[in-house]
C-alpha cells in the first residue's frame, strides 16, 4: 500500500518549477528598474541640456560683441561651445553647434543651436557591468535663435 504524500521525483518537479519562475520575477523586476532608471537619466540629461543651451545663448546674445560674432560665423563641423558641467555624481559632456538657418537682407538672421550632451555616472562607472544595456547616454536639443528681436 501506498502511503500518502509526493515521491522525490514530484518534489523536485516542483522545485524546479518554483525555482524557474523566482529567476524570471527577478529578471523581469531588474529590467523594469533598470528601464526606469535609464529613464530618469534621460530626462535629467535632457533637462541639462537645455539648461546649457539656454545659459550659452543667454552669453552670446547679452553683449553687442559677442552677438556678432556668434551670427557672423557657422559652427556646423566645430562646437561652438564644448564642454563639461557635473551635477552630484555625474558628469555631463556637451557640444554645442549653431548653424544658419536663413540669412535674409532684412537684417534678422536665424541660428539654429544643437545641443548635445552625454554622460556616465562616475559611481556607478567604477562597478562592472552596473549600467549594461544601457545603450548611449545621450540626450540632443535644438533651438532657434533669432538676431533681431523685432522679428
Amino acid at each position: 500500500m501506498r502511503q500518502p504524500g509526493f515521491s522525490l521525483i514530484e518534489l523536485l518537479v516542483a522545485l524546479g518549477i518554483l525555482a524557474t519562475t523566482l529567476v524570471m520575477v527577478v529578471g523581469v523586476f531588474l529590467t523594469v528598474t533598470r528601464a526606469t532608471q535609464k529613464s530618469l537619466d534621460l530626462t535629467a540629461g535632457t533637462v541639462v541640456a537645455q539648461s546649457i543651451l539656454s545659459r550659452e545663448i543667454y552669453e552670446a546674445m547679452s553683449h553687442d560683441t559677442s552677438r556678432r560674432f556668434f551670427f557672423n560665423k557657422d559652427y556646423s563641423n566645430e562646437p561652438w561651445v564644448r564642454g563639461t558641467e557635473r551635477l552630484n555624481q555625474t558628469v555631463f559632456t556637451y557640444l554645442l553647434y549653431a548653424n544658419t538657418v536663413m540669412n535674409t537682407g532684412v537684417g534678422n538672421r536665424v541660428k539654429k543651436v544643437d545641443a548635445v550632451v552625454w554622460w556616465w555616472n562616475e559611481e556607478a562607472a567604477s562597478v562592472p557591468g552596473a549600467k549594461a544595456g544601457y545603450g548611449f547616454l545621450r540626450s540632443e536639443v535644438t533651438r532657434l535663435v533669432n538676431e533681431n528681436s523685432r522679428y
